[in-house]
């Protein structure tokens, strides 16, 4: 177990926030944060240990911050995607591959009908995130913010506990079971994020996850909701589906912000868009980030003028990709790909903001 330079990932934190907090009062393409991270082959992968988590995301944070980024390092108890699902059931698979798997629990209407909400305190990887938490904390005190663990929205979660084609099923004959899942997973999301933000402490970094941007010590409140069947789903079930579930997190913890792989199309952009508490929505413009990327246009004719930031992934070619988003009314905040060079990504972090002032005319 290593030392680390926290003084001085103190100063580049607050160099950070300094950087915001005057975007935040003058936005202007101009000044937007530009995001570069490093994420490393094993940040979000095999991490079975509170101490291989620390010790993995303390190597990335201390790179990233080498690199000229405007993103706000924090620590987050990542124990994969199925934390909420593990406590109706599902058994994490840590051996098939780089990412623990989870398995169904449920199968049938009928097994759903017999489930019961749990009590966080009983999940095992619920206790492993409230174990990091805690590890963190007695490594670094509240040096550096820290974020709650990845939060699959309710919908997400039930396709993790329920076999897919069955809940979707289930969504046009039994809707009354399904929404009875859902309910139940809100709650234990609301109740066990706010245990976690408890035990972070005086730093908590929020929203998060997969969140626009995320600021320490309680400068920003809500979450990020990692809600990647939005741009599967028809924009009727979302609705009745996903979304009154989101607002409800959005209403227990000051806001979402909602991320989705794949493609944002007219009619999803506006159902996640009518939202209660949306602050911000998170996704790629690039094949680099995602398989199925959005496209720039169809981000920038959605999101321009409805107040709502967009976090987006644009990849290593990513003049053209800002070049066909512009819009004088979209807040976009751009993250570029990272490259193994450092010179290489400084001058992606000059030339992107050369750009950006450019367009924005400042």
């Amino acid at each position: 177990m290593g030392a680390y330079p926290l003084e001085w990932i103190g100063k580049r934190i607050e160099e950070i926030e300094d950087r915001v907090d005057r975007w935040l009062r003058k936005p202007s393409w101009a000044t937007v944060p530009i995001l570069q991270t490093f994420a490393g082959n094993n940040m979000y992968t095999d991490v079975r240990t509170s101490e291989h988590s620390f010790e993995n995301q303390m190597a990335c944070i201390e790179t990233t911050l080498k690199a000229r980024t405007d993103w706000m390092p924090f620590l987050e108890p990542w124990h994969g995607v199925g934390v909420y699902a593990n406590l109706f059931g599902c058994e994490y698979d840590w051996e098939v591959c780089d990412y623990p798997q989870t398995r169904y629990a449920v199968t049938t209407v009928e097994e759903a009908r017999r489930l019961t909400k749990p009590d966080w305190r009983n999940g095992e990887i619920c206790r492993l995130v409230m174990d990091s938490i805690r590890y963190y904390r007695e490594r670094i005190g509240d040096a550096i913010p820290i974020a709650c663990t990845d939060t699959q929205s309710p919908i997400d979660t039930a396709t993790l506990i329920w076999q897919t084609d069955s809940f979707f099923l289930a969504c046009h004959d039994e809707p009354e079971t399904v929404h009875r899942l859902l309910s139940m997973v809100t709650d234990v999301i609301i109740e066990f994020s706010l245990a976690q933000l408890e035990a972070i402490g005086s730093n908590p970094a929020r929203p998060g996850h997969n969140a626009c941007l995320s600021r320490s010590r309680g400068r920003m409140k809500g979450i990020g909701l990692s809600d990647d069947l939005a741009t599967v789903v028809s924009p009727s079930v979302y609705e009745e589906f996903s979304r009154p579930y989101n607002e409800r997190i959005a209403d227990a913890l000051g806001g979402v912000v909602i991320h989705s792989c794949g493609v944002w199309r007219p009619p999803i952009i506006e159902s996640v868009l009518g939202t209660k508490g949306l602050a911000g929505v998170e996704l790629a413009l690039s094949l680099d980030d995602d398989p199925s990327p959005s496209t720039p246009e169809g981000v920038r004719d959605g999101f321009s003028g409805r107040g709502v930031p967009v976090k987006a992934r644009i990849g290593k070619e990513f003049l053209p990709v800002v070049d066909r988003a512009y819009h004088a009314d979209l807040t976009l905040i751009p993250q570029i790909a990272w490259d193994d060079d450092p010179a290489v990504r400084d001058r992606n972090y000059d030339t992107l903001r050369a750009r950006m002032t450019e367009l924005g005319g400042s």
